[in-house]
């Protein structure tokens, strides 16, 4: 299992990421070509592997980069909407008894309703934008979902609570993230970083 998940998935994300970063990074380099831009950015490298390699690379490309971000953010998309179904289920008997012990009766509606405000928010901006908030989102969770994890973590009986260090790694997790979290919000806020690398 853990060579599953370190290997395969872990080394598999790391390699696929770096590739595709590879490959544009290769692309803005080609003689005469025009650095991409934000507004440019999505359809860049079908955008030149079609200039410079052939119309069949064009489409090889946005099919490709579809299916990865369309499976992606399904699966993001369920699990958001599963893990809150969850969480308010095992988590508030009033809620049990709100929705009549059914999670269904809260499930299909959040999920109808978050359909419909991303449906909205997706025409807001550009792609790549949208791409920088969502991030950030998950990094605004990975800033407040640790502590949630320590205070259930509290009401656990004794032998099934976490160890010690799992708060140090909660606590380093909130800083890391925050760190990025806050610096993204400054940005947006003030036009200008708090830190720039």
């Amino acid at each position: 299992l853990l060579l599953d998940q370190w290997v395969v998935f872990f080394g598999g994300a790391l390699i696929g990421m770096y590739l595709t970063t590879l490959l544009v990074y290769h692309l803005a380099n080609l003689p005469g070509i025009e650095k991409p831009t934000r507004a440019t950015m999505p359809t860049f490298a079908a955008d030149i592997l079609s200039r410079e390699y052939g119309t069949l690379l064009y489409y090889w490309a946005l099919i490709v980069g579809f299916f990865v971000l369309f499976s992606t953010q399904l699966g993001i998309f369920e699990s958001l909407v599963r893990n809150m179904s969850d969480a308010l289920y095992g988590l508030s008997p009033a809620f049990r008894r709100a929705i009549a012990g059914d999670p269904r009766r809260f499930y299909y509606p959040f999920m109808i309703v978050l359909l419909l405000v991303i449906s909205y928010l997706i025409f807001q901006a550009l792609p790549t934008e949208l791409i920088l908030i969502s991030a950030n989102m998950a990094n605004l969770g990975a800033l407040v979902f640790p502590f949630l994890l320590m205070y259930l973590n509290r009401r656990l009986p004794r032998p099934a609570r976490l160890r010690w260090w799992s708060y140090l790694l909660l606590v380093g997790n909130t800083i890391f993230f925050g760190f990025f979290f806050v610096n993204f919000l400054w940005t947006q806020l003030t036009g200008g970083p708090l830190v720039k690398f």
